[in-house]
């Protein structure tokens, strides 16, 4: 029996919000904006999980993020299950994070509570939040 893993991998540089992603099956990052009243999923590049083929290629993506952004990074155990729907449980998650709290280890919070409440889970969750520093972001390349 082969094995696989999915893997988001993120190269974030705080200093100028430049980031470079690139997917192997990973869930989308959720991107929330400074002021915590927009947010959304970005695209990714579906590539196969590490270990499904062996010529597989994958594509990075690249963006800038804003200062005071925030960026949520999570396992599908968070957003889907044998009951919760992959498209539900990503706009459940939308739902959670956008208006939430400003504090990001209260967002953290809500997220594992609000968002998982009441729902048979059948995998791990791991969630990952980093916020861009408004103080030291620069826009050097």
């Amino acid at each position: 029996m082969g094995r696989a893993a999915r893997l988001l991998y993120v190269w974030l540089q705080p200093a100028t919000g430049n980031m470079t992603y690139a997917s192997a099956g990973g869930c989308p990052p959720f991107l929330l904006d400074g002021g915590g009243s927009h947010g959304t999923f970005l695209a990714v590049d579906a590539g196969a999980p590490l270990g499904a083929a062996a010529q597989a290629s994958r594509r990075d993506s690249a963006l800038v993020l804003t200062p005071g952004s925030t960026l949520l990074l999570f396992t599908e155990g968070l957003v889907q299950s044998a009951t919760v729907p992959w498209a539900s449980g990503l706009e459940r998650l939308r739902e959670v994070v956008v208006g939430g709290p400003v504090d990001l280890d209260d967002l953290c919070d809500r997220v594992l509570t609000v968002g998982a409440d009441k729902v048979r889970r059948d995998d791990d969750i791991c969630l990952l939040a980093v916020r861009v520093p408004v103080a030291t972001v620069s826009r050097r390349a």
